[in-house]
């Protein structure tokens, strides 16, 4: 019998396989661990963290006494800034990511440089200094940045052509303004039959978005004439834009006549608000029956459009 000490072939394949997966893990587990230093890693670890914590997060203020989700009313005690909608009010989460609130986003557009740069960390530490990263955030439709209350939605640097830059992109929806949806039937005439009034009692803020069903039409050509408020003629286009949605489309640019199984859809731009108190909404042959103006602020809700947040940052 051969007494001599022998290795068993299982046994050095299985070795062989465990150091393959330990210089493998080795190599790849500090890539997880992203560094937040001057080169291009931590140029991206830095967007994307922006762009993560505005799209998911409510913020946070806490001044040991009472603490929320409502940083914006909290300025001087707010430790975190985000723009996500609290949907669950005085805790630190949200459970609609990416669904952006506009009181949010007209505060932060509000605060000073300081602010902006500390509470993202759009900064790296550097010998106990902070070395400012270059950076631009934007919330847009189309291309351009949108428009919120008369405010348009970004801030930082216009980078130049010379440097990296770290692009971060992200779908949302974004509040623009309110919403309320009416039956033509529970809509009342001023006293003239094919025109209608519906009170604001309050501020607005944002677009005013109006959408009328369920017409009673009178003619073939039944249409859509224009909007005043408080008794003052709106320019379409300029003040104001129209659409329609028949049974099987959706929604498009308005064009006559309106069938009685269409729905109009009028948004309202908040530059012509003001102190106005009466929209009044102007069809030909579509009739309504006499009676009190409704009241759009007590029934209205937010109104939300798809926009793209674009972060972007560089050193």
């Amino acid at each position: 019998m051969d007494d001599r000490g022998q290795v068993a072939f299982d046994f050095l394949l299985g070795m062989g396989l465990f150091l393959v997966a330990f210089i493998f893990t080795m190599q790849f587990v500090p890539g997880l661990f992203i560094s937040d230093s001057t080169d291009e890693t931590g140029i991206a670890f830095t967007a994307y963290r922006t762009a993560t914590v505005l799209s998911e997060d409510p913020g946070w203020w806490d001044d040991s006494t009472k603490k929320g989700t409502d940083w914006e009313d909290h300025l001087s005690s707010s430790t975190r800034i985000g723009l996500a909608v609290d949907t669950i009010p005085k805790t630190r989460l949200t459970d609609t990511i990416n669904l952006l609130s506009m009181d949010k986003s007209l505060k932060f557009m509000q605060l000073d440089e300081d602010t902006v740069v500390t509470k993202l960390g759009l900064y790296d530490n550097i010998n106990g200094k902070h070395i400012r990263y270059g950076y631009n955030i934007s919330i847009n439709q189309d291309g351009n940045p949108i428009l919120l209350n008369d405010t348009l939605f970004v801030r930082g640097e216009v980078n130049t052509d010379s440097v990296d830059v770290f692009k971060i992109e992200r779908l949302a929806l974004m509040e623009t303004g309110t919403f309320v949806e009416y039956d033509a039937h529970s809509i009342y005439s001023n006293g003239t039959a094919d025109t209608t009034e519906i009170s604001i009692n309050g501020s607005q803020k944002g677009k005013m978005v109006i959408d009328i069903s369920n017409f009673t039409t009178t003619s073939p050509n039944s249409s859509f004439e224009n909007i005043s408020m408080d008794g003052t003629l709106l320019n379409v286009s300029t003040d104001y834009v129209v659409y329609l949605k028949n049974s099987s489309n959706g929604f498009e640019n308005y064009s006559s006549p309106i069938m009685s199984n269409n729905t109009l859809r009028l948004e309202i731009y908040p530059m012509v608000f003001g102190n106005s108190g009466l929209v009044e909404i102007e069809f030909d042959n579509v009739t309504f029956v006499a009676g009190p103006a409704v009241e759009y602020t007590a029934s209205k809700e937010p109104f939300y459009e798809l926009a793209q947040m674009m972060v972007k940052v560089w050193k």
